[in-house]
Parts: C-alpha cells; sequence; structure tokens
C-alpha cells in the first residue's frame, strides 16, 4: 500500500493526519517549558514583517536540501527544480518550482504556482515524500532522546478533545507511522 497522494483514500487521510499531528507537535516544541525545540535543533526563526498577519516561519538545512515550516504547512527542497509543499489542511501533497524563494512567502497563496504532479512525475513526489518522512522520523526521535517520551505524550493530549477523538494513529506509534510511510512510499515510487 502506497501513501502517496495518487492511491486510495485512506492512504491520503493517514498522511493528512500525520502532518496534522506533526504540525502540532512542532507548535508545541515552540513553546517547551525549556525553550524552543525547533531552536535548539538548528532552525532559524524569522517573524512575519508587521505588515502581514501570520506565524513565524522556521527554516532549516538539511543533509539533502531544506525544510521550512509554517503554521499551516512545509515545504521540502532538495537539490532539485521541484520542492514538496505540504499544507495542514489542504490538499495532499503539491509541486512547487524549487526557484521559489520561500523566505518571501508568509502565506501558502503566496505560492501559485503549486499543482498536483503529472502522471510522469509521481515517482518524484514519492520520493520527496519519503525524504520529508524519514527527515521527521529523525527528529522525532531527536526530540525523544532531548526530552523524553513524556514530552510527546503531554503534546499529544493536549490536542483538542475532538481531534484526538478522529485519530488513527495511537501516539506510542506516531514516530514508527513516519518511518513506515517513508519505507512505503519511496518502494512504491
Amino acid at each position: 500500500m502506497s501513501l502517496s497522494y495518487t492511491h486510495s483514500a485512506p492512504d491520503r487521510h493517514l498522511l493528512a493526519e500525520l502532518l496534522d499531528q506533526q504540525m502540532w507537535f512542532f507548535g508545541r516544541d515552540i513553546q517547551h517549558p525549556d525553550g524552543n525545540l525547533l531552536l535548539r535543533f538548528g532552525f532559524a526563526r524569522e517573524r512575519p514583517p508587521v505588515e502581514v498577519s501570520g506565524t513565524s516561519r522556521y527554516a532549516i538545512i538539511t543533509p539533502t536540501g531544506s525544510l521550512t515550516l509554517w503554521g499551516w504547512g512545509a515545504l521540502w527542497r532538495d537539490r532539485e527544480p521541484f520542492a514538496l509543499l505540504l499544507r495542514r489542511h489542504g490538499p495532499g501533497p503539491r509541486l512547487v518550482a524549487a526557484t521559489n524563494a520561500p523566505d518571501q512567502v508568509w502565506a501558502h497563496t503566496a505560492l501559485t504556482n503549486a499543482r498536483a504532479a503529472a502522471s510522469d512525475e509521481v515517482g518524484r513526489v514519492g520520493t520527496l515524500l519519503a525524504d520529508f518522512a524519514d527527515w521527521v522520523h529523525g527528529y522525532e526521535r531527536w526530540v525523544r532522546v532531548t526530552c523524553g517520551e513524556s514530552w510527546r505524550v503531554k503534546c499529544a493530549e493536549l490536542r483538542p478533545r475532538h481531534v484526538r477523538r478522529k485519530q488513527v494513529v495511537a501516539p506510542a506509534q506516531y514516530v514508527q507511522r513516519w518511518q513506515q510511510m517513508g519505507r512505503t512510499v519511496l518502494a512504491s515510487a
């Protein structure tokens, strides 16, 4: 079973749930009692200009590219001509021209060229998605080593009850599901 957005609705639902939960965790990590975990991990933070409403933007260079986070989603870039846009409450993964400068983006509407992959690009999306899933898996392992399992348990418990009731992925399985997703998507790409 592939978790690529081109496959079944349950796969798209699982990806949407994992992404929503991860974005929630990033938000909690920013508010960690001992300081912002994203900054400790190596992200750079930039606050929006006064004339722009929105959340801070966090960016990090990875060994294979870069990741930019906003409250509404993530942009995973490697050294290819396309980047992968993952919106928290939007359509499935979208390709964006890597020439877009994420340092100029504050709202998802600024990424006007975001589009679904053409049939010959599905494998590329799968590779980008697998790389993102692997990065998230590594980040989550770091969080657990740095803060202990109890931090993620607390983060999960702070989610609104109506969201927690709909969750398919139990907090104890969360890290493994990201790892499985990366492997599954890459195998089917």
